[in-house]
């Protein structure tokens, strides 16, 4: 399980690390259409054909999101993130494994606990457990294990779609350290009018 934690605290990681290194791009006038990068992102607020959950799949982030669902890694290539794919696929795959070896004990130890209680047999799986009482406790960690393990899956598949997300709205903004803003001393647009400071921040998309 520490192998899970560990990549995925490397992802997220280095998914921040790259949003301040990357340069951004606008979508903004782009008449491109169709395909798999279509950048159209226009939503119409009167479209009621589809439920409101089916809203945050519309633009770039909603389809990263979805294409991440789909199939793991397809939100980051989405994205154009080649080097996330290999981490998707190392966490995903971590997880799987732990789940698998999880289901495989419970596996074990339940054919032991059955054993014991319906022919009072202690068969191989049962390696150094010989009572009913210590074959129960020991089958319901492996299930709990088992469940946990399930939950980690679904929790690696969750998080790279919603970092696929996350990143494609990452990518159309500026994130740069530098927001530069640019005092002035302007002139007083009607005369007699004294004016001491202006300040003008650009928030506006690059």
């Amino acid at each position: 399980m520490k192998f899970v934690f560990s990549i995925a605290i490397i992802f997220f990681s280095l998914s921040l690390m790259s949003q301040r290194g990357g340069t951004p791009t606008s979508t903004s006038g782009s008449n491109n259409s169709g395909g798999l990068f279509d950048s159209n992102t226009s939503y119409n607020p009167n479209d009621t054909t589809k439920t409101k959950f089916f809203t945050i799949f519309k633009g770039n982030p909603g389809r990263a999101a979805l294409y991440s669902l789909v199939l793991p890694g397809a939100g980051q290539f989405y994205n154009k993130r080649w080097w996330k794919v290999p981490l998707v696929y190392g966490l995903e795959g971590a997880a799987i494994y732990y789940h698998i070896q999880a289901r495989s004990d419970f596996n074990q130890f339940n054919a032991c606990y059955e054993s014991l209680v319906t022919d009072n047999i202690a068969i191989p799986e049962c390696q150094t457990l010989t009572s009913v009482s210590d074959a129960f406790r020991v089958r319901n960690s492996a299930r709990s294990n088992k469940e946990l393990t399930l939950l980690f899956v679904i929790g690696a598949h969750l998080f790279q779609s919603l970092e696929a997300f996350i990143d494609r709205h990452l990518i159309d903004f500026d994130v740069d350290d530098d927001l530069t803003f640019h005092p002035s001393i302007a002139s007083p647009p009607i005369e007699n009018q004294l004016t001491l400071f202006s300040l003008k921040i650009p928030l506006n998309r690059r």
